[in-house]
């Protein structure tokens, strides 16, 4: 992607996609997702002090949103919630990984760019198969 902010790949399609029908965790795809794209925008324009605080922020709304995502898996009888959460591990470290990466000024904004856009692509192909999968385990609204 580099450092072309006009081809940031979360849009509103994937947010429609990822919608499972709790508000909370509704609600928490579209504010990593908006903090993403102000990310995204801020390593563009490379803002550094932006950048880091952005980042450390999303570690934060990410972390929050596991937990409440994975509150989810004791409620209903869902077989993959272990998988699942190994997955919100995994792209929390990922994530803890280009925060830490932040912290050495020569790779900023174009390595840390490029980083965040694979954690994107990913929150879009492989988090968003399993956020479907724990929908049909779902019923209400909360």
């Amino acid at each position: 992607m580099g450092t072309d902010s006009t081809g940031f790949i979360l849009d509103t399609a994937w947010l429609s996609l990822c919608r499972i029908g709790i508000r909370s965790i509704d609600a928490d795809h579209q504010d990593i997702h908006d903090r993403i794209a102000r990310l995204h925008e801020a390593c563009a324009a490379r803002r550094f002090a932006d950048c880091r605080e952005l980042m450390i922020g999303l570690v934060s709304a990410v972390e929050r949103h596991f937990r409440r995502e994975e509150a989810q898996f004791s409620r209903v009888p869902y077989p993959n919630a272990r998988h699942h959460a190994d997955h919100h591990r995994h792209l929390l470290n990922r994530l803890t990984a280009a925060t830490a990466a932040l912290a050495d000024p020569s790779r900023l904004p174009d390595h840390i760019l490029d980083g965040i856009d694979v954690f994107a692509s990913v929150l879009m192909t492989d988090h968003v198969a399993l956020d479907m999968e724990l929908r049909a385990y779902l019923t209400s609204d909360d």
